[in-house]
């Protein structure tokens, strides 16, 4: 059903307003209240009391005439449609109602099926845009359901090198008119969920849109802005943010890259913000950025990969795993500033066999990694990750050769979950604990469970947040921090990922179970 129609005729002619009330009510069910004034003032007072839908305006008024009237009220409020009344076929009258955007302009005297046709239209008009306004106000409240999924999209999708969703796609159905963006990795103790809420919020007080999430331990940002960004900008920006956090941001280290379009050019950024990120924490700087990788590196000859590869086999050899992972590093951040994509999987591949040549006496089983796999990958931190995790496990391997089997391992990493799983725990601070490297608890936790650290971390808590729910004592947000989640929010999205029902929704779900039982 149509909604019904707010007039106000304004007209100094009292007959006037007569005829026009009879033609307005004649046969027509969509009016519901028409007031009249006489005079502009009047009708300034009238219009502000309760704004109309239409106004039908008299040009010629005693005091302030009817355009005059017309662009105050539109000052008021500049949703009303106006429709002139004029004695005079002037143009000078007609080119001022198309600058005040009049809807039409009607030559007096007036005729029922002129102005019936008037309304209908304007009726029409009306219904159609407060339509489109309910649908975008419906999409406008589904967006922010599903924004934070999608922004956690997009972060992977830039991280992970592939995507079934382009990320220009994602920006479009953000709303976002984005003209330039840079990636940029926080890394450090406080680099939780709660601190990436802290930067988004920071970093849109600066007139910025951001994106975060994280990945591997690390605070992945996506900084986009409408407007051509500039390094000076971006460093005062980051530089003002982590002096604001204070002890929050203390032990925390920013690598930022390079400023793109916001396409797939974010992927190339975010690879540079990764090597920036480590050299800041090699460096103990707060904040690189990856040109100053650049220029630290651009005298340099040469990366020496059989010494490197040397070094890593003595390495391994020796258990010693700090070295491997810094060596490796070292090595990547080089070759990621001077060599193209496939001069660095091909060196990639020409060190593995260097290092594993120069290894003896090492039963390794199958742990050696098959040559072509690592000649496919595409994306470049994900084979330094692999190289790490591979070579981290031979050098556990001659460590733990008389040690304990890999059950035992996983076994007593699964009790310090069971013991700790409330407190910020992960697969680092239980590999240090437990004397190994993360890289090689990972793969032996894998192999032994068929979880990753982080999943059966997760399950864990979740299967204890379900305990807590059933028995009804705690509330929702103490039970989001005794099961070791940052935030409730966090934990009600986790729980329903896993679960398919909120945390309020589990309750009353099993509640109802208990009652029929």
């Amino acid at each position: 059903m149509n909604r019904k129609l707010r007039i106000l005729i304004v007209e100094d002619e009292e007959i006037e307003r007569k005829v026009l009330e009879m033609m307005l009510k004649y046969n027509r069910q969509d009016i519901e209240e028409l007031r009249f004034a006489e005079n502009g003032i009047e009708a300034l007072s009238i219009f502000q009391e309760k704004i109309p839908d239409i106004v039908l305006m008299d040009i010629n008024l005693p005091g302030i005439n009817g355009l005059e009237t017309i662009r105050q009220m539109q000052l008021i409020h500049s949703g009303v449609r106006f429709v002139i009344l004029s004695a005079y076929n002037l143009f000078s009258y007609a080119q001022e109602a198309i600058r005040l955007n009049v809807f039409d302009f009607l030559i007096k005297p007036i005729q029922l099926e002129e102005i019936q046709k008037i309304i209908s239209r304007l009726s029409m008009e009306i219904q159609q845009q407060e339509e489109s306004l309910k649908t975008y106000t419906k999409q406008t409240e589904k967006l922010k359901t599903i924004r934070p999924l999608l922004e956690s999209d997009c972060i992977y999708s830039i991280a992970s090198m592939h995507s079934n969703t382009s990320i220009t796609t994602i920006f479009d159905f953000l709303q976002m008119p984005i003209s330039s963006g840079y990636v940029f990795i926080a890394k450090g103790e406080g680099s939780t969920i709660h601190f990436i809420q802290e930067i988004k919020r920071r970093m849109r007080y600066m007139t910025m849109e951001c994106l975060g999430d994280m990945i591997n331990e690390l605070c992945v940002f996506v900084a986009l802005s409408d407007t051509v960004l500039r390094k000076n900008q971006i460093r005062e920006m980051l530089q003002h943010i982590i002096e604001t956090l204070g002890n929050a941001g203390s032990s925390i280290h920013i690598g930022v890259g390079s400023i793109s379009e916001p396409n797939d050019d974010l992927k190339l950024s975010y690879n540079q913000a990764l090597s920036a990120v480590q050299h800041a924490e090699q460096q103990n700087k707060r904040l690189m950025f990856y040109d100053e990788i650049i220029e630290i590196t651009e005298n340099a000859k040469e990366y020496d990969i059989r010494a490197a590869a040397s070094s890593v086999a003595n390495w391994v050899m020796a258990g010693d795993t700090a070295r491997i992972v810094t060596q490796v590093n070292e090595m990547f951040s080089f070759m990621q500033v001077s060599l193209k994509h496939r001069e660095i999987v091909s060196k990639a591949y020409w060190f593995y066999a260097l290092v594993c040549s120069g290894l003896s006496n090492l039963d390794t089983q199958t742990v050696f990694l098959e040559p072509n796999r690592i000649l496919e990958y595409n994306d470049i931190p994900a084979l330094k990750e692999l190289l790490i995790s591979n070579l981290t496990a031979l050098a556990d391997i001659r460590m733990n050769q008389n040690g304990p089997k890999s059950s035992q391992i996983a076994e007593a990493a699964i009790t310090l979950v069971h013991r700790r799983y409330m407190e910020n725990i992960t697969l680092e601070s239980v590999a240090k604990e437990l004397n190994f490297s993360p890289y090689y608890l990972s793969r032996i936790f894998k192999k032994s469970t068929e979880y990753t650290f982080s999943e059966y971390l997760t399950n864990y808590r979740i299967e204890k947040a379900k305990e807590f729910l059933s028995k009804g004592t705690m509330s929702i947000k103490e039970i989001a921090y005794a099961t070791g989640f940052n935030s409730q929010g966090y934990f009600a999205k986790i729980f329903k990922k896993y679960t398919g029902n909120s945390p309020s929704e589990y309750t009353e779900r099993t509640n109802e179970e208990t009652r029929e039982n």
